[in-house]
């Protein structure tokens, strides 16, 4: 794809939706109720975290973007929403379950040091009702796309039987297909014409200790 031509590109991205929370402050002095520090906070930031980061980048970058994803009903929900609406990212395919949380990643920076991290999320699998509207969606959005990039963060949206689906229709419209896995097994990408783990993903994918060119070549061919 000739990267002059990015901002004529019609990308669909479907993957895990989060929002990033920052929490920043200082420690003033240890808890009188157990020996850990007690953080002021004194400012908070949040963002699109997860799919949702990918899609902002792909924007930044000058290309239509349309998310598919998976959020819960709450306030959290709503920022994504809003914030890849303000982006001009088309939502249509954002489905809302009341059953699930939307995955929220709070990060506490405590004098400029990332002391904490806690993870708002569920692992399940989506529902039967979500995985057969999003399916759908996918289906019937896919010829009017040039790429599919999938964007898996293992929660719960990026099954196997998504990705069937997903990659049939992308081949039946001869479609680019780009993902970007989770976990050690990539089988279940078998069929996309990119995969993009990075070193430490190919490397426990393959087995294979990536150290240099050679061993990086030989991790890939193996994956």
């Amino acid at each position: 794809m000739d990267i002059s031509k990015f901002d004529r590109c019609n990308i669909l991205v479907v993957g895990d939706l989060m929002v990033d929370e920052y929490l920043w402050g200082d420690v003033e002095r240890i808890s009188p109720e157990a020996p850990v520090q007690v953080v002021s906070i004194k400012n908070e930031d949040y963002s699109l975290g997860g799919s949702g980061n990918v899609v902002n980048n792909i924007v930044a970058l000058g290309a239509k973007v349309s998310a598919v994803g998976v959020i819960g009903t709450g306030r959290d929900g709503q920022f994504l929403l809003n914030k890849l609406n303000e982006l001009g990212v088309d939502t249509a395919g954002i489905f809302q379950d009341s059953d699930r949380p939307t995955t929220r990643k709070t990060r506490i920076i405590a004098s400029n040091q990332h002391v904490l991290r806690i993870d708002r999320e569920t692992k399940e699998s989506i529902s039967e009702p979500t995985f057969e509207a999003i399916t759908k969606f996918i289906e019937d959005k896919t010829p009017d796309v040039d790429v599919v990039l999938i964007s898996d963060y293992g929660k719960g949206l990026i099954t196997e039987a998504l990705l069937a689906r997903l990659i049939a229709a992308a081949q039946k419209h001869k479609k680019i297909t780009i993902a970007d896995p989770k976990g050690l097994d990539f089988s279940k990408y078998s069929g996309v014409s990119l995969i993009t783990p990075n070193k430490k993903e190919a490397a426990l994918a393959s087995g294979i200790e990536v150290v240099d060119e050679k061993t990086l070549i030989e991790a890939g061919n193996k994956i």
